[in-house]
């Protein structure tokens, strides 16, 4: 695996979901910044609609899975909105 230093400014990050929870994403709907992304992801159609339905989400990286972020496998989007945010100045990460 690579590892990433990743700030709020650094490009290529994406997401991409299914709601096939056998079939998990291979690649993002959505690339750009952490910030950018968020905010597509809370103007997509489709999530809102359907977001309480099971589901399977990622990160990705340059195309590829994000498979941990500081260190952490079963990581969620809350790294993610915290780096947007400002909060956090980095995240780790692991493709």
């Amino acid at each position: 695996m690579m590892k990433y230093t990743i700030t709020r400014k650094s490009r290529k990050v994406g997401w991409g979901f299914t709601f096939a929870p056998s079939d998990p994403p291979v690649k993002p709907d959505h690339i750009s910044t952490v910030g950018v992304v968020l905010e597509k992801i809370s103007k997509d159609t489709i999530w809102n609609a359907h977001k309480n339905c099971i589901n399977l989400q990622r990160w990705f990286y340059d195309g590829k899975v994000i498979k941990s972020v500081n260190g952490d496998e079963r990581y969620n989007s809350t790294p993610f909105e915290n780096l947007a945010d400002g909060d956090i100045d980095t995240l780790e990460i692991e493709v």
